[in-house]
């Protein structure tokens, strides 16, 4: 882990049940030893492949495709030491929402959701409760149909 991330996983730690973190790197290569967060993690890949490992399962996420990462799941991020991009988002749901989502996933993006997701990140690095309708919008933004094939675009997945 270089420097800028060892900074930016410190900045991980201080998202509260307000705040949204978001992260859009440039191309570059990903290679994090196994660790964990204390907040919920969203990976979107924008271009290339991201390999999660997830205790002794290896998960591949490709370009159009994002992982959630449950708080508290210890997992390690790789690239195979290739470039590529991607869009985090770091975050904590309200108790009662979070037991439904305990699980790691890997969900395809439809263009409805990548395009919301692009709009969430463009408004970051940071989302809080200050803006109340963007917040509460980016906390809306979980796994549900509405990532697959019925999302709200019609699109076929």
């Amino acid at each position: 882990m270089n420097e800028e991330q060892e900074s930016f996983i410190r900045q991980v730690e201080q998202v509260g049940k307000g705040k949204v973190l978001i992260k859009v790197t440039g191309r570059e290569a990903v290679d994090l030893a196994p660790h964990s967060h204390h907040c919920i993690q969203v990976v979107e890949t924008i271009a290339g492949s991201l390999r999660v490992t997830v205790g002794a399962r290896e998960y591949f996420v490709p370009e159009g495709y994002t992982c959630w990462i449950p708080s508290g799941m210890m997992h390690a991020l790789a690239s195979n030491n290739r470039k590529i991009n991607l869009r985090i988002f770091y975050f904590q749901l309200p108790d009662d929402k979070g037991k439904t989502f305990e699980s790691f996933s890997v969900l395809y993006v439809c263009p409805w959701a990548r395009a919301n997701l692009s709009f969430i990140a463009k408004r970051g690095p940071v989302v809080d409760e200050g803006d109340a309708t963007l917040h509460s919008f980016c906390l809306s933004l979980k796994p549900s149909t509405e990532w697959n094939g019925d999302c709200h675009c019609h699109c076929a997945a």
